[in-house]
């Protein structure tokens, strides 16, 4: 299986068996992928899209997780050879947006040094940052992102690249544009299009 497969499926995850509950709360959202990459715009209008499996539920939880190729990491999945340019910008972005059966509490996470502020009118007041580092967002963005936490919503978008070069979509992507592109999302998400 190749890299970008194997990153593929590590990032979307496998289906999960459905609960009523969890999966009519998050479907009462009327959001989907589509909806995500039209929030999210560039560079996800310039990628492939993956497989949607549409939302997924664990117990409680239920999650919408949309992954975008790069036009290499495209042509990787399509089973195509690379060439030595296409190496340079093999990548994944992966949003996923979920609606948690029992969130966690920002005093909670706050007493795991796990909790941060959003940058000032970027979120409603009461949404806040679920990371176990103390996001730089001026850091270029990786396979593990912030979350932005909102109620019972959380909403992260993450990079991952099978190289690490100085070019590419990759290089041009930070944490903040991470943090950015999940606030459209929550905020497009918590008006249940």
């Amino acid at each position: 299986m190749s890299f970008i497969c194997r990153l593929s499926l590590a990032l979307t995850a496998p289906l999960l068996l459905a609960s009523p509950g969890g999966l009519q709360a998050a479907e009462a959202l009327r959001y989907d992928c589509s909806l995500m990459a039209g929030d999210i715009g560039a560079p996800v209008s310039d990628m492939t899209a993956a497989p949607d499996h549409g939302w997924q539920t664990d117990g409680e939880d239920a999650r919408l997780i949309c992954s975008w190729y790069s036009p290499p990491a495209a042509k990787a999945a399509g089973g195509q050879a690379l060439s030595g340019e296409d190496y340079k910008d093999v990548g994944v972005l992966t949003a996923q947006l979920v609606v948690y059966g029992a969130p966690l509490t920002r005093d909670a996470a706050a007493m795991m040094n796990a909790a941060a502020d959003l940058p000032a009118g970027l979120a409603p007041d009461a949404a806040w940052l679920f990371s176990l580092k103390k996001p730089d967002l001026t850091a270029t963005l990786g396979a593990i992102p912030p979350e932005i936490m909102f109620g019972e919503l959380g909403v992260s978008v993450a990079y991952g690249n099978s190289f690490a070069t100085d070019s590419g979509t990759g290089s041009r992507l930070t944490t903040g544009w991470s943090v950015e592109a999940a606030a459209r999302i929550l905020a497009a998400a918590a008006q249940g299009r």
